[in-house]
């Protein structure tokens, strides 16, 4: 008997096709520094970065839902999904019976893979995207959402001025909801891909501030801003460790051989130079190799997902 077709079968499908959706020429806009051209090079780094999230999400689909039933996303909610790139977990949260999404990201190109992402057709007319850069006020009404969520934001998105923002559109009693992956030992075969990501977040914060802001006490990068932005709201914790070891869904398997295959682009072949390393990664990804990942005992995923959730109250904290 043939295995049932997953329901995200079809966002896997849909991402064989980015290549058709964005414009090459146009991948990365700002300004042409050796940063961003090491971006470009590496063949469309924002489409490649997105879709990896994608993925990702694909993959810890059941533990993000229930992770955000517990920070209080319910049915009849309007939420703001802040940063929301692929508009993935905006998806989920419509699965969740959720009234209406609005995603803002700033990319043109991500903001592409989000309106041509596979929907579910009763979510067509909840679920919507516009441009925004978070640095400018939000153009929302005041006491207009129940809920805003952050998931692995950037740096503009945990600034004072931006908390404020989210306050003001915020209905009272309205949730604020922060979310951050920390790779514990995220598919033990899979740790070199993961050096990538972390590389790429590297050039990110090269894209922000500079060589000096890894030094420069008054340029404070992801962490710092995060840690603050949870205080200032004073918000509860919850941990989420997800947990998984094989047999793995069939979705699974086709998600990690894109991922794969998403980022082998020059950049990742520059951070492993050594040809044997790159030789046996290229036989744990290859389904015909003895040594092909899923044929390994050491498969395995465990995460550790912080959830921050705060309840604005209009007037204070």
């Amino acid at each position: 008997m043939n295995e049932p077709v997953h329901p995200r079968q079809n966002w896997l499908d849909f991402l064989r096709s980015i290549d058709a959706i964005i414009d090459p020429g146009s991948a990365v806009t700002v300004a042409n520094t050796e940063v961003v051209g090491e971006r470009a090079n590496d063949d469309m780094f924002l489409r490649r970065f997105t879709a990896y999230f994608v993925l990702t999400a694909i993959d810890d689909e059941t533990e993000l839902k229930e992770m955000l039933s517990d920070a209080g996303i319910s049915p009849g909610m309007r939420v703001l999904d802040v940063g929301c790139g692929s508009g993935a977990i905006s998806q989920f949260m419509l699965d969740l019976d959720v009234s209406e999404v609005t995603g803002i990201d700033l990319s043109d190109e991500v903001l592409a893979i989000a309106n041509n992402m596979p929907v579910v057709a009763k979510y067509a007319d909840r679920l919507h995207f516009i441009k925004h850069n978070m640095t400018n006020a939000l153009p929302l009404e005041d006491n207009s959402f129940d809920a805003v969520l952050v998931a692995n934001g950037e740096i503009p998105m945990y600034r004072e001025s931006t908390l404020l923002e989210y306050r003001r559109i915020l209905k009272d009693g309205g949730r604020i909801i922060f979310i951050m992956v920390h790779p514990h030992k995220r598919y033990a075969w899979n740790m070199l891909i993961e050096q990538l990501m972390d590389y790429a977040f590297y050039l990110n914060l090269l894209h922000y501030w500079g060589e000096d802001g890894f030094f420069n006490q008054e340029r404070e990068g992801y962490d710092s801003l995060y840690q603050r932005a949870r205080a200032s709201l004073n918000m509860t914790l919850a941990n989420h460790v997800p947990y998984r070891i094989p047999p793995f869904p069939r979705v699974t398997e086709l998600a990690v051989q894109q991922r794969f295959a998403l980022i082998t682009g020059p950049i990742f072949k520059k951070r492993i130079a050594d040809p044997e390393k790159w030789a046996l990664l290229q036989q744990l990804h290859d389904p015909g190799s003895d040594m092909y990942l899923f044929k390994r005992a050491d498969a395995y995923i465990s995460d550790v997902i912080e959830v921050g959730t705060a309840q604005i109250r209009k007037g204070g904290k």
